[in-house]
Formats: C-alpha cells, structure tokens, sequence
C-alpha cells in the first residue's frame, strides 16, 4: 500500500469514528468535537445536557455518515 491509500483510510475511519459516535451519542459526540478542536476540558464545555429528547437529525447524520464511510473504505481497500 502507498502513502496515500493509508492516509485515505485514515481520513475516513475518523468520518467512521465520528458518525457511529453521533449515531450512539449526540451529546458525547458534539463534546468529543470539542476537546479535539482544543476548546476545553470534557466537562466545561456545554456544561448540562445541551437539549433532550432523542436528537433524531444527529442520530440519522450519524448513521449516513457511517455507512458512507464504511463503503468508502471498502471501495478504497479493494480498488
């Protein structure tokens, strides 16, 4: 494999991480983006929940999101 093939995986597996983490956890995953865009600590960034209820755009995002990078990788790893 070649420098660019890994760093495609690499790219997309975080579009992976990222959408299975929005589809489980909304909440945890908007805190998540956070603290890796350097804003703060886990626990002062939002403070209390930021809205309830079940957050269905972020959790459908978050399944798209997934599935579009699984087949990503697939069509990487195999082409």
């Amino acid at each position: 494999m070649n420098f660019y093939v890994i760093a495609a995986l690499l790219a997309i597996s975080f579009v992976v991480v990222n959408g299975t983490l929005m589809l489980v956890a909304p909440g945890r995953h908007r805190r998540f983006l956070a603290w890796i865009g350097g804003m703060g600590v886990w626990s002062d960034i939002f403070g209390p929940a930021p809205e309830s209820g079940l957050q269905i755009e972020a959790r459908l995002a978050g399944l798209v999101m997934t599935a579009m990078g699984m087949y990503m990788i697939w069509v990487v790893w195999k082409g």
